[in-house]
């Protein structure tokens, strides 16, 4: 199942992925940043040219759902980027949020996982 949503509002202001997160709702799934191109918050401490660096490597950043929070606090705009949750010890992933271009949000759930699928539905409720 996959949602794409609008990045920009009608009234020309930015989804960013603070917001976009507050759609996802607070989980116990663990996330790997795994593509980044984009800004950063200026002072917020995370050089955006570094992180894309590390990531070009083929490792992905993990964090825990309030470390995540963290840093999409310290993101200003996600152009390209590709976000994953992962149940524990489980190799594919249950939820995969996607920007794409800086005009496109991208989320794509397991259908047979019903949290990550109801995700989906609360993104889709954007659009409406």
């Amino acid at each position: 199942m996959e949602v794409i949503t609008q990045a920009w509002n009608d009234d020309g202001e930015y989804l960013g992925l603070h917001a976009l997160l507050d759609v996802v709702q607070a989980n116990d799934w663990t996330w790997h940043l795994e593509e980044f191109h984009g800004t950063t918050v200026p002072g917020a401490g995370v050089n955006a040219l570094e992180l894309e660096e590390r990531l070009t490597g083929g490792e992905p950043v993990s964090f825990a759902w309030d470390e995540l929070l963290v840093f999409a606090a310290k993101v200003d705009q996600l152009i390209d980027g590709r976000i994953s949750a992962f149940m524990p010890e489980e190799a594919e992933p249950l939820l995969v949020l996607e920007a794409l271009d800086s005009i496109y949000w991208s989320f794509a759930a397991l259908d047979r996982h019903a949290p990550a699928a109801a995700v989906l539905d609360r993104v889709a409720a954007l659009s409406d």
